[in-house]
């Protein structure tokens, strides 16, 4: 939405010089000077890596339950947790046995990868590691299980969740990754597989049924349950680069269902990361695609000739600074507006709609992650329950444009509002209203835009009365 309103260009257009590349919890600044065919190339080639250590990792690290009878000291854990909601967070001066033995077990597998990455990329690393993380960026939280809500007593388990940051460098790039993983430490895995094949037959009907029920999520139709309405009533639609919101209601929605469910009597929680969808396809570029999520100078330029109105030939703009009015023939100006934006929309994102709708994002349900009464499932679980079976994010042309006319209304009040001046291109001269003006001058440094747009707009008679205006930033 945010990103939506910004190319309306209320406030401003111009590209900035830096563009931030992100993937899943990811982060690499990018000079657009230096954006070549070889930059591309570079980053194309961290990514791969990035990719490949995160597959490694899942394929190695901490792929089976622990026997703690095979690790001195290890059954220490079990008196660590007494509680259901009452996690602990291992302590480096408390747990040092307990931490080394994980510790050592995940240096392992990342020498290993880094061995494996080393001899793929064998040009490029001499004197650094492809792949690294500080002592601190490991986190390890035990978790109690409740044994009678699983129906067993002869023996202990506890489950731990692993949070690690680490980072991923190829030449002088560098990205940031944030990995989780849960898995149960216990002193009978005979028996810890027996309950987890007896509990799994009873759950997994109840969770092949909320897979089915929500495949298809229509916004601003269906599921109108609290968060899913939310969706929409705030037009979050670009997962790309960020899906927290989305994240958050499937999980609420998924604990409100299992309350209601046969199975209701467990008590259904999730890892400290945001791991339960795993997005397969998004509508809108991901913020990675550096070359396309922000427009170049030339498009900034298109834009403006695609939803403004200007009193003199476009042509013509060489030494002409002209006004932008929509006071006079706003209806028209208008008119043209709404044809115009909402065809440039579908055309910058390049949107496939088939039949009016458009799919937003795709996810698959990763149930791997999903704690049952404090037990980790085992890590095969999702294919038990169905890999294929996901959740499709959509949204009706209708609805979508209704999103889009509420902004365009706004923009439209608000240009009404002020009066300005085009410089050129994307720059344009401000005109502030003589009360405004004064207390700029009375108090210049507490005076901001986004506090004038607020208090000059938002809070008008005609401002108030706009749909999504509470939606609006600068």
């Amino acid at each position: 939405m945010k990103q939506l309103l910004s190319l309306l260009g209320i406030c401003t257009l111009k590209t900035t010089s830096a563009t931030a590349l992100v993937s899943c919890k990811t982060q690499l600044k990018i000079n657009e000077d230096t954006n070549d065919e070889q930059t591309v190339k570079d980053i194309d080639n961290l990514l791969k890596i990035a990719n490949m250590a995160k597959k490694a990792l899942n394929e190695g690290l901490f792929r089976s339950n622990i026997d703690s009878k095979d690790v001195r000291g290890l059954d220490k854990i079990y008196q660590i947790v007494t509680k259901l909601d009452e996690p602990y967070v291992l302590n480096k001066t408390k747990d040092g046995s307990i931490i080394n033995y994980f510790d050592t077990v995940l240096n392992v597998i990342f020498a290993n990868i880094n061995h494996k990455i080393i001899q793929d990329y064998s040009n490029y690393y001499y004197d650094s590691l492809p792949l690294s993380y500080e002592k601190n960026d490991v986190e390890y939280t035990i978790n109690w299980v409740d044994k009678n809500d699983l129906n067993f007593s002869n023996f202990n388990v506890v489950s731990v969740d692993l949070k690690l940051k680490f980072k991923v460098q190829f030449k002088n790039y560098i990205q940031d990754e944030i990995y989780s993983v849960i898995f149960n430490v216990t002193n009978n895995l005979t028996k810890l597989d027996e309950v987890i094949t007896d509990v799994s037959k009873i759950i997994l009907p109840v969770f092949k049924n909320y897979a089915n029920q929500y495949k298809n999520v229509n916004l601003g139709q269906d599921k109108s349950e609290k968060g899913f309405s939310e969706l929409y009533d705030e037009f979050n639609i670009m997962y790309g680069k960020n899906y927290q919101q989305v994240e958050d209601t499937f999980k609420n929605s998924f604990q409100n269902y299992v309350l209601k469910s046969t199975i209701n009597k467990y008590h259904i929680s999730f890892n400290n990361q945001n791991l339960f969808l795993d997005q397969t396809s998004s509508a809108f570029l991901p913020s990675y695609d550096h070359k396309q999520i922000h427009p170049n100078f030339s498009e900034t330029f298109k834009l403006i000739s695609h939803w403004t109105i200007f009193d003199i030939d476009m042509n013509e703009l060489t030494n002409k600074k002209p006004k932008l009015s929509f006071k006079a023939q706003s209806e028209r100006y208008q008119a043209r507006m709404n044809e115009q934006y909402k065809k440039f929309v579908d055309e910058f994102y390049e949107l496939h709609w088939e039949n009016d709708i458009l799919n937003l994002a795709t996810f698959s349900f990763n149930w791997n992650f999903v704690k049952l009464s404090g037990l980790a499932l085992a890590r095969d679980f999702s294919e038990s329950v169905g890999a294929d079976l996901g959740t499709a994010i959509n949204i009706n042309r209708k609805f979508f444009n209704n999103k889009l006319q509420n902004f365009i209304n706004i923009i439209v009040e608000f240009y009404k509002s002020v009066d300005m001046q085009l410089v050129w291109y994307a720059q344009t001269t401000w005109f502030l209203k003589e009360n405004v003006f004064t207390k700029y001058l009375n108090d210049p440094k507490s005076f901001s835009f986004n506090n004038f747009a607020k208090s000059n707009f938002k809070n008008t008679s005609i401002g108030e009365k706009l749909s999504d205006i509470n939606l609006l930033n600068f």
